[in-house]
């Protein structure tokens, strides 16, 4: 083997490792959460801005919690039943 064969040519990684931006802000998430468990995806987003400085989407926030294990669903209210009325 030549000296080009034994050199591999392979591309870097691009980009940052998944939940860097998030994972030092991990804690802060959990503890709101725990708080105010009815806080959406978009007031913590809200939140993270307003009180961290840090600027994401709400994907890396439910993300961030999914990789937690965290179960995260927040529907809307639905209309009474009909037949709850009686």
């Amino acid at each position: 083997m030549g000296t080009a064969e034994a050199r591999a040519v392979r591309p870097a990684k691009q980009g940052q490792p998944k939940g860097a931006v998030l994972d030092a802000h991990a804690n802060f998430i959990l503890s709101v959460l725990a708080e105010a468990p009815d806080t959406t995806l978009d007031e913590m987003v809200e939140r993270l801005r307003d009180e961290r400085a840090v600027t994401v989407v709400r994907t890396v926030v439910w993300k961030l919690l999914d990789r937690r294990g965290q179960t995260y669903k927040k529907r809307p209210p639905m209309p009474a039943s009909k037949r709850a009325q009686m």
